[in-house]
């Protein structure tokens, strides 16, 4: 009897150690799988930051004066009796404006594709605008002429165009004729084309033939004279 209690009781004591090692077990499981969700929920997070104003560059002011040149018709025709108009302008910045500057003297310089030069002098409007009247040349059909100009004014810098104004006389505004293929007389032999002919054959109507024969004999309803 106390051999069996004995061993009733060693195992009573193995089942429940083994039933705490298990539960040890598992709480040590749960505790690692916390520790890692709250390692990676705990990893610093990249903050950008933006800063603005810092090396921004500032805007370039107007310069004092300025000018500019330029064809009113890039593409003039020589046949069409018209002056060839080149305008250029003249202002001065003031408070961040362009203003207009009048009475200044503007010179423009024709350069023709053959190397000639011509010159012509004007004055500027109360706005600063300078206007040129240029006679074609029919030589300078489909060549760049180009024009250069500068203001002088006393009290100012002056001012030289930059860029030149350029325009390419274009030739005289007609229509184009479309010509149409056709047979040309040539030294050679040449190669006719038969043109058909339409020939009607008129069918040779029927011929009737009426043959009469006339009974030997005296004539019926006659009288034969006795001798």
């Amino acid at each position: 009897m106390k051999k069996i209690l004995t061993s009733s009781v060693y195992s009573l004591v193995l089942k429940c150690g083994s039933l705490i090692l298990l539960l040890v077990l598992c709480a040590v499981i749960v505790a690692c799988g916390n520790n890692s969700s709250q390692t990676n929920l705990e990893s610093p997070s990249v903050t950008a930051t933006i800063v603005f104003g810092t090396n921004d560059s500032p805007t370039p002011s107007l310069p004092d004066y300025l000018c500019g040149a330029w064809a009113t018709d890039t593409s003039p025709q020589i046949g069409s009796g018209k002056m060839i108009m080149v305008y250029a302008k003249f202002v001065h910045t003031v408070d961040g404006n362009p203003v207009g500057v009048g009475d200044a003297t503007a010179t423009a310089t024709v350069r023709w594709w053959d190397g000639s030069v011509t010159t012509q002098t004007v004055q500027t409007t109360s706005d600063g605008l300078a206007v040129f009247s240029i006679p074609p040349r029919a030589d300078a059909v489909g060549k760049m002429t180009l024009v250069n100009v500068t203001f002088s004014k006393a009290g100012t810098p002056g001012c030289t165009v930059p860029q030149a104004a350029y325009f390419t006389i274009s030739g005289a505004g007609t229509a184009v004729a479309t010509q149409t293929a056709s047979p040309q007389a040539t030294s050679g032999p040449t190669q006719q084309t038969p043109t058909p002919t339409a020939t009607s054959t008129a069918a040779p109507f029927p011929t009737v033939t009426i043959t009469v024969t006339v009974p030997v004999g005296p004539p019926h309803g006659t009288t034969t004279p006795s001798p």
